[in-house]
């Protein structure tokens, strides 16, 4: 699958995103959007990269991470945000070791 970025790259797998109005590529080469899941190395990294760039977006509470997540991407599945928001949680409490 090869779509266009808002600013007419072409991207050939990956999650382009929106974090706080500006576009942000991440490219993974081994996930085809619509046929495969995330898997948590990707979470993993795509959850760091929010916290790096909005380190006062989040807490320890996994109800305001997970409209934080909703509100500053535009990933549209559900169980995908919930997984990024859950991550954050327990790395804002302390319960991860990566």
């Amino acid at each position: 699958m090869i779509s266009q970025n808002s600013f007419g790259n072409q991207a050939s797998r990956g999650f382009l995103f929106l974090v706080g109005g500006l576009c942000t590529m991440i490219e993974y080469p081994s996930i085809h959007r619509l046929h495969m899941s995330v898997d948590a190395e990707e979470i993993i990294e795509i959850s760091n990269q929010l916290i790096q760039q909005y380190p006062n977006q989040f807490s320890d509470s996994f109800e305001q991470n997970k409209q934080a997540v909703e509100d500053l991407t535009n990933i549209h599945t559900h169980h995908t945000q919930n997984r990024i928001a859950g991550h954050i949680t327990r790395k804002k409490q302390g319960r991860t070791l990566k």
